[in-house]
């Protein structure tokens, strides 16, 4: 089974919790461990089961320009119909 989970509070990401799109561990090993055996990939929390079918129906020009709005995508490297 493959993981991929959003982003989990723990204290390499300075303990961020956000409700909308972060999880505490135990909640991501709960929820991987529950899907064992069921499924061939699981994002562990149903936090971020929603924000990756989000994602998945946003279209990457819209989601670039979030990215630049979040300071992810470094400057002078931004191209608004592709993530460079």
């Amino acid at each position: 089974m493959v993981l991929a989970p959003g982003l989990v509070s723990t204290g390499m990401v300075g303990w961020v919790n956000n409700w909308y799109n972060t999880c505490l561990p135990n909640e991501t090993a709960r929820g991987t461990l529950r899907a064992l055996g069921f499924t061939n990939y699981t994002h562990g929390s149903f936090i971020h089961m929603l924000w990756a079918i989000q994602i998945g129906w946003t279209p990457e020009w819209i989601r670039n320009f979030q990215r630049k709005a979040e300071g992810s995508v470094p400057t002078g490297t931004y191209n608004a119909l592709f993530h460079i």
